[in-house]
């Protein structure tokens, strides 16, 4: 790369090392044995947590919409109509370009 692009990797450079260099250091080897399944357990519990949030505000949203797909059904409209409004956080149907 150097040689076909000197202006701009004039500097870059590549060395090449042996595998047992990029080991950790013993000296800190037995606490990233513990380190990296507490810190992976700990983003899995952070993903269980924010799953239940969002599962919880979608059941909310649906609970408080109970009504309104009930008067939408009695007034006739189908069930993908009621579907599609539903699911676009819209309240009143829209049959244009998207604003």
């Amino acid at each position: 790369m150097a040689r076909d692009y000197p202006s701009t990797h004039k500097d870059v450079s590549l060395q090449v090392v042996p595998e047992t260099h990029t080991r950790p250091n013993p000296e800190i080897a037995p606490f990233l044995r513990v380190a990296a399944p507490a810190l992976a357990g700990l983003a899995a519990l952070l993903l269980l947590i924010t799953s239940a949030n969002v599962a919880n505000l979608l059941m909310a949203r649906a609970a408080s919409r109970g009504r309104e797909v009930a008067l939408r059904a009695a007034l006739g409209a189908r069930r993908g109509r009621i579907a599609v409004t539903s699911s676009s956080g819209r309240t009143e149907p829209h049959y244009g370009p998207m604003a």
